[in-house]
């Protein structure tokens, strides 16, 4: 019954929205309009952040690379200076730092024991 009613409501403002383009009415003025804009910016990380947020995950290069789907030279490079991640890189090193518990699950999810 909740599914129902709710998809009625969604019917509902979705025609009301229509009836007011088709009308040419301002949309301001009958529904509340919110511009949004997204900051592109990518926080670049220096060697040193790098390994703090591998170490976050208690990972070792190997296990940290295969997790962020580089290899472990990329990582090495990385900690070393020799490059920079890319920006997609560094928005997931960003992702890490956010919530590092969530992630540390994420990659002993990924872990297979070798006998």
């Amino acid at each position: 019954m909740k599914r129902t009613r709710l998809g009625q409501q969604l019917i509902a403002g979705l025609t009301e929205v229509v009836e007011a383009l088709e009308s040419g009415e301002e949309l301001g003025k009958r529904f509340t309009v919110r511009t949004v804009r997204l900051d592109p910016s990518v926080h670049r990380y220096t060697p040193e952040q790098v390994k703090e947020v591998r170490q976050l995950l208690g990972a070792s290069q190997a296990s940290f690379a295969r997790f962020l789907g580089v290899t472990r030279q990329t990582v090495r490079a990385w900690e070393h200076g020799t490059n920079a991640p890319c920006d997609m890189a560094c928005r997931f090193l960003e992702e890490i730092q956010h919530n590092p518990e969530y992630w540390k699950k994420r990659l002993r999810g990924c872990l297979v024991v070798k006998s």
